[in-house]
């Protein structure tokens, strides 16, 4: 039997990589496919914003992978013979600290905002944008639970890793998505 492979930092940023770009096309290509099909606007102007949200987080990923590299580097002594300082490992900050704090502030303002609507809009107030924003908000919600769900149990690895960072990904695109919505159906008024 053999050992499964971790998959290695640049695997792991290939993955998250290839899900942004299939998201980028997916979203592009419903936006084109709602406006084709006579949707309101608002919702073809949302998704295609959103297309841009997950273009900027690529590219914001991407950067923040180059920025990380060239730190990486310059803090490597010039003699490489000399030992390397080693980090406490009480020190690094888990998983489970470093993504919380931000899931549970997304969550928050999910919540809030679907309390909003809630509260202020009647049943028959509520169009398809509102609606999928509701459902997108929703989704985020549920996704960043389970990234506090499995951060908080520390299972340790790349690829748990790669899973949470996707998770948070779709959390905060679930977000953008139902701010966009709503954003775009209150200046279409």
């Amino acid at each position: 039997m053999t050992q499964a492979h971790d998959p290695s930092l640049e695997e792991s940023q290939g993955i998250i990589s290839h899900f942004c770009g299939t998201a980028i096309g997916v979203v592009a290509l419903a936006s084109v496919f709602i406006g084709l099909n006579g949707t309101e606007t608002p919702l073809v102007v949302s998704t295609a914003a959103l297309a841009l949200v997950i273009f900027l987080f690529w590219g914001g990923a991407y950067l923040w992978d180059k920025l990380a590299a060239a730190d990486e580097r310059a803090a490597q002594p010039q003699n490489q013979g000399a030992p390397q300082p080693q980090v406490p490992a009480g020190e690094q900050p888990s998983l489970g600290q470093a993504v919380n704090s931000g899931v549970q502030l997304a969550i928050t303002i999910q919540g809030v905002v679907l309390g909003l609507i809630f509260s202020f809009v009647s049943a028959g107030e509520i169009t398809a944008t509102v609606k999928v924003a509701v459902i997108s908000l929703i989704v985020g919600v549920i996704a960043g639970l389970l990234v506090i769900a499995i951060s908080s149990i520390e299972i340790p690895g790349p690829r748990t890793h790669t899973f949470v960072i996707l998770l948070v990904y779709i959390s905060l695109w679930g977000l953008a998505y139902g701010l966009l919505c709503i954003g775009s159906t209150v200046t279409a008024r």
